[in-house]
């Protein structure tokens, strides 16, 4: 019995790793924390945020947001926010349905929409042709917006050792009225400035991100994937 118990964790465990992946989160070059982005069923998405080193002692940040999307159309069913930053502790849940939440309050949904990780799981399926400068309703801080992604070029992403080609999009966020920034989260703070520039990068060979860029005219903000 202890034989089979064995033999039913160790695929358990090689699932898990195959179906999470870590992203370096640098400025200039110095990696200030990671995103560990976990597939926990086939439309259901963790991504944990956190700081390191010095940013970990002045911006201490550790964010979880989970997201359950429709399978076919990728829209929101369920998107969990748990954040924990120096400015701002938070727990909100952004549901599509009326079903009453025994955990804490929840904003409902007032239309079908993306948030930005159902978007790019959108986007990995999609080919350029499919997508490129067509508007998609978009969810940020309770506000609806809208997304899309314009198709640059086809351009090489190193990896470790590896060139990886990839489609390189600008994605261009439009929100009516975006929340104040002190009551939102970094991630969501950064992606819906207008200011900022939003480019991502997604391998071309198989369905997977390769680099996020998030700049303006005083940095940028580089997210990679780690091998």
């Amino acid at each position: 019995m202890e034989t089979v118990k064995t033999l039913l964790i160790i695929p358990l465990f090689l699932l898990n790793a195959i179906l999470s992946q870590t992203y370096n989160i640098s400025i200039l070059g110095y990696q200030i924390g990671d995103i560990v982005k976990i597939d926990t069923a086939p439309n259901k998405i963790e991504l944990n945020l956190r700081t390191r080193g010095l940013s970990d002692m002045f911006y201490p940040t550790n964010n979880t947001y989970k997201t359950t999307y429709d399978s076919i159309t990728f829209m929101l069913k369920e998107y969990e926010y748990k954040i924990d930053q120096i400015n701002l502790k938070d727990n909100i849940l952004v549901k599509t349905d009326k079903a009453i939440s025994d955990k804490y309050d929840f904003y409902l949904l007032p239309s079908p929409a993306f948030n930005f990780i159902s978007f790019i799981e959108f986007i990995k399926t999609k080919n350029k042709i499919e997508i490129d400068t067509k508007w998609f309703p978009f969810e940020s801080g309770k506000e609806i917006g809208r997304v899309r992604a314009v198709w640059a070029d086809s351009s090489n992403v190193y990896s470790n050792m590896d060139s990886v080609m990839c489609n390189h999009y600008r994605l261009d966020i439009e929100i009516e009225n975006p929340i104040e920034n002190d009551e939102i989260d970094y991630l969501n703070k950064y992606l819906i400035q207008e200011t900022n520039i939003k480019e991502i990068w997604v391998s071309i060979k198989s369905p997977k991100i390769y680099s996020i860029k998030v700049s303006n005219s005083f940095l940028s903000l580089d997210v990679i994937i780690a091998q």
